[in-house]
């Protein structure tokens, strides 16, 4: 089981408060990667995707959080599409993660936003998808490797041009007490 020290850097991600996050993560003390056991692995990249955090989600890729799997093999991308966060999916892409991954069952972020119908998110997943595959045919398939191969290819820079209008997130209203928090809801997975 993880220990409890560390784990609030999962509580800050989750509740989108950027100062107590950044306060954690500039402080070196805590492990911005270390997985929660009673949450499948889910680290605070996680939490602040889940939720659409775009604040926190770049202070956490600014300081080195990588764009680990959970047990079930969830990116922090499948946790955004699952809840309709388009804005944290345009964080994730910019900043080079991968938003395409199959989880352990052939799920993608793409699958999930469709299940959930999350319109604007499946038209975005979509349009990254096909610029994948473009970018496959026109450089040949070594050059932007499958699923199938290393971890390494998580993260991934893509030259893309978004033709998708970038819609707020308006789920929820967003949290009162701190400043640059994002919107999101309270349903945890």
């Amino acid at each position: 089981m993880a220990s409890i020290l560390g784990l609030e850097v999962h509580e800050a991600a989750s509740t989108g408060d950027y100062d107590t996050l950044e306060e954690f993560v500039k402080s070196g003390k805590y492990d911005i990667n270390l997985g929660d056991d009673d949450w499948g692995n889910k680290t605070a990249l996680h939490w602040s995707c889940q939720k659409g955090y775009v604040e926190c989600i770049r202070l956490l890729l600014e300081n080195g959080a990588k764009p680990l799997r959970t047990l079930t093999g969830w990116t922090p991308a499948h946790f955004a599409a699952e809840n309709g966060k388009l804005s944290a999916l345009r964080t994730l892409h910019t900043a080079g993660v991968r938003v395409d991954k199959k989880d352990n069952y052939g799920c993608t972020p793409r699958r999930l936003a469709e299940i959930y119908n999350h319109v604007e998110c499946v038209k975005f997943l979509t349009q990254i998808e096909q610029e994948r595959e473009e970018l496959k045919c026109r450089a040949g398939s070594a050059y932007v490797s499958d699923d199938d191969e290393e971890e390494d290819d998580d993260v991934f820079s893509l030259p893309t041009t978004i033709a998708v209008e970038e819609k707020t997130d308006t789920s929820s209203t967003p949290p009162t007490s701190s400043r640059r928090r994002g919107q999101g809801n309270s349903r945890m997975r």
